[in-house]
């Protein structure tokens, strides 16, 4: 592993800036260019979010639970600090 990025780094210092500069370029093509964002995007487009409203009205109801849970704790640690001597 280590002989072979030194020996990149050898071939790299061998060449000339407009060459690596080219090469650079042709990297970055093919990591930004060539990549399957088109299956991407359609799997996003064609996402089914039916269901959102049914998400939203769960996590409603498990907010209310919660803020209901809270309540009863504030209020039992306020009994207890007033109990306090």
């Amino acid at each position: 592993m280590v002989d072979s990025l030194v020996a990149l780094i050898q071939t790299l210092n061998s060449l000339s800036p407009l060459a690596v500069i080219g090469l650079l370029a042709i990297i970055i093509y093919r990591m930004v260019y060539k990549q399957p964002t088109n299956r991407d995007f359609h799997k996003l487009t064609t996402n089914d979010l039916h269901e959102l409203p049914q998400m939203a009205e769960t996590l409603r109801r498990i907010e209310i639970c919660m803020l209901e849970n809270f309540a009863f704790i504030v209020a039992r640690l306020g009994d207890e600090r007033r109990n306090r001597p």
